[in-house]
C-alpha cells in the first residue's frame, strides 16, 4: 500500500494558534516506544537524567523545574524565558532532548545485546500550558506524588518559588471528559504505573 496523504497525515496535538516559544511554564509527558520499562535500568535512567540537567547548556533561555522518571515515561516542567536572539519552541527543546537521549540509550541497549529497534521514544509528547501559580504548584505536587516507587527521581533543580507566568491570552484546550480531574491530573493518571 502506497502513501495516501488523506490517511497518513500526522495531526498535530499542539494547541492550534498558540506560540510555543513565548515565555511560560509547560508541563510535558513523553513515553517510551512500546512502553518498554527501560528506565528500570540504571544506565538508561542516568542517560535521561544527565541530558535533562544539561539542557540549559544547549538552550540558555530555559529553566528546569520538576522532573521525574518512571519505568517507561517521564514528566517534567520547563520554563521558557526567550529573548530576541533565542526563541526555541517547546517542540524544539523536547525533540532535541528526545533525540540526544534516544541515540545514547539505543547505543547502550545495543551494546548489552537488547534488541530494541530504531525508535526509543514515542513520536508525540503530551504538553500542557501552565496558566498560573496555583496550577504550577498543583502540577509540581502531582509530579512529586506520582506513584512512589523505587524509580522516583525528583529533580534537585526543582524550584519551589518560581511563579508561573500569567498568560493573558491563554487559549483553552479541550480536555478529555474525565469528570472533576484537571488536565494535568488526567495526564498523570493516564501514564501512572
Amino acid at each position: 500500500m502506497g502513501y495516501d496523504p488523506e490517511k497518513h497525515q500526522r495531526r498535530s496535538i499542539r494547541l492550534k494558534g498558540y506560540d510555543y516559544s513565548q515565555p511560560g511554564a509547560y508541563f510535558v509527558t513523553t513515553c517510551l516506544q512500546g512502553h518498554e520499562p527501560y528506565f528500570e535500568m540504571p544506565e538508561v535512567r542516568n542517560i535521561v537524567e544527565d541530558a535533562w540537567k544539561a539542557l540549559p547548556q544547549r538552550f540558555p533561555t530555559i529553566e528546569l523545574d520538576e522532573f521525574i522518571v518512571m519505568p517507561d515515561h517521564i514528566h517534567f516542567i520547563l520554563n521558557l524565558h526567550p529573548d530576541h536572539k533565542n526563541r526555541p519552541t517547546l517542540s524544539n527543546i523536547v525533540n532535541a532532548y528526545k533525540s540526544l537521549t534516544a541515540r545514547a540509550a539505543l547505543s547502550h541497549l545495543r551494546t548489552i545485546g537488547d534488541i530494541c529497534g530504531n525508535q526509543f521514544w514515542q513520536q508525540h509528547f503530551y504538553d500542557h500550558i501552565i496558566c498560573n501559580n496555583t496550577e504550577l504548584l498543583a502540577i509540581r505536587k502531582n509530579i512529586r506524588n506520582n506513584p512512589p516507587s523505587r524509580f522516583f527521581t525528583p529533580s534537585p533543580l526543582a524550584s519551589t518559588t518560581t511563579p508561573a507566568p500569567a498568560h493573558s491570552h491563554h487559549l483553552a484546550r479541550p480536555t478529555p471528559n474525565v469528570g472533576k480531574q484537571s488536565a494535568s491530573q488526567y495526564a498523570l493518571s493516564e501514564y501512572a504505573q
